[in-house]
Parts: C-alpha cells; structure tokens; sequence
C-alpha cells in the first residue's frame, strides 16, 4: 500500500524499491508458514519462489533491466548455486527422509 502511495505522489523510485522489498519479505517471512510437506507442494513453492525473485529484480531495476544484466547474474548466482546443491541433495535422498529446507 505504501508502494502504491508513493507511486501516486511520483516518487517512482522509492515506490519500486518499497515493493521490492515487499517481495523480498514476503518470500522471507511467508515461507516457514505454509504446508509445503509433499513434493507437489515444494514444487509449486519453488516456481514460485523462482517468479517471485525474477520479478524482484526486474521491479529493482526497473526500466534499466537491459543496461544492468551483469549485475543482476551476479544478484541472483548465489541463489542459484544454492538451488544447484538443493537439487543434487533431492536426487540421492529417498523423500521420506527430505529435511523441510529441501522442501523449500
């Protein structure tokens, strides 16, 4: 809502990073709270997971999203590297023995 003001006033700047991070605490916050226990459920969290960050970036950019690429490889790799990992870990574990961060 505030994003939403500030977007009103013209301050268009603020208002895109005020979302952002909104965004970026939902994802934070939202995840220990939802059922995600079955490996559909992880699936769907995880692509949107996924759609949430790549939105949290164009929104963070903004018009400059083309003349930025560099560093928004360099923002999310660590976050893909870890997503890498989370990966080869689900392969080699039977899902009965999956901790609630490979869920996630």
């Amino acid at each position: 809502m505030g994003s939403v003001a500030l977007f009103a006033k013209g301050h268009d700047d603020v208002a895109r990073m005020l979302l952002a991070f909104g965004i970026l605490l939902s994802l934070f916050f939202g995840a220990p709270f939802l059922a995600v226990y079955t490996k559909a459920r992880g699936r769907a969290f995880r692509v949107v997971k996924w759609a949430a960050m790549a939105a949290l970036l164009m929104v963070a950019f903004g018009p400059n999203t083309r003349e930025w690429w560099w560093l928004m490889i360099t923002c999310a790799w660590p976050l893909v590297w870890t997503e890498i990992t989370r990966v080869s870990i689900r392969r080699k574990l039977p899902v009965e023995q999956w901790p609630r961060a490979l869920y996630l």
